[in-house]
């Protein structure tokens, strides 16, 4: 089951990689936009909610800001925040239009009720993850 979970993490990681290549980005600066449209607007904030190291979201975040879909703002408290840009917001738009359209290719077929038990098992399984990557962090992986 292990391999199937895996083959279609790679196809549906191809699938969102086309997406967001459209429109200029990464899936991750895509996943980033998406953060910082919903109000996460600080380096430790994001690192914190992507789960992702400092040097990796800086580069990131640098990429954006060099697109022009994120802007730096300086606070007072010697800070940045991120808030996303005119254009990063039409990006952001037009990413989350595709998002649907794929949505809707993948699950469109589902009833409601499929839906929900799909629902279901991804919190169920999501649960679980969470839980086996906790044990393995503190015993190594069994």
């Amino acid at each position: 089951m292990l391999t199937e979970f895996l083959e279609i993490e790679r196809k549906y990681q191809r699938l969102l990689s086309e997406m967001t290549q459209q429109f200029g980005v990464t899936v991750s600066e895509w996943l980033l936009l998406v953060k910082v449209n919903a109000g996460t607007n600080t380096q430790a904030s994001l690192a914190r909610e992507l789960r992702v190291d400092v040097s990796t979201l800086s580069r990131q975040l640098k990429g954006l800001v060099g697109k022009k879909l994120l802007a730096k703002i300086p606070t007072h408290q010697k800070q940045v925040q991120y808030e996303i840009s005119a254009t990063g917001t039409t990006v952001f738009a037009q990413i989350s239009q595709a998002a649907e359209k794929l949505t809707q290719q993948l699950f469109g077929q589902l009833s409601a009720a499929d839906m929900a038990k799909v629902r279901e098992f991804m919190t169920l399984l999501d649960h679980r993850m969470n839980h086996l990557v906790l044990k393995s962090r503190k015993v190594g992986i069994n």
